[in-house]
């Protein structure tokens, strides 16, 4: 009976080992993901991080520099 009661035991720490693993690994994966992300956002080629007035007409802005004149009439 004492034997039945280890071999027991020793089965849930066993699952309980490794569903700690498995948890420890989804999160290191989530965490990957994560920053994965947040430095696929901040490139340079992804995102303007200031303000620049195009020098003429491009993919995003077809009017250059005339469309950002003031209109005084």
């Amino acid at each position: 009976m004492e034997r039945l009661v280890n071999d027991l035991i020793r089965i849930q720490l066993a699952l309980l080992e490794s569903w700690i693993t498995a948890t420890m690994h989804a999160w290191q994966g989530w965490q990957h993901v994560i920053t994965a992300n947040h430095d696929l956002l901040r490139h340079p080629a992804f995102h303007r991080w200031h303000n620049i007035l195009p020098m003429g007409a491009d993919w995003m802005d077809h009017y250059g520099r005339r469309a950002h004149d003031v209109d005084i009439e």
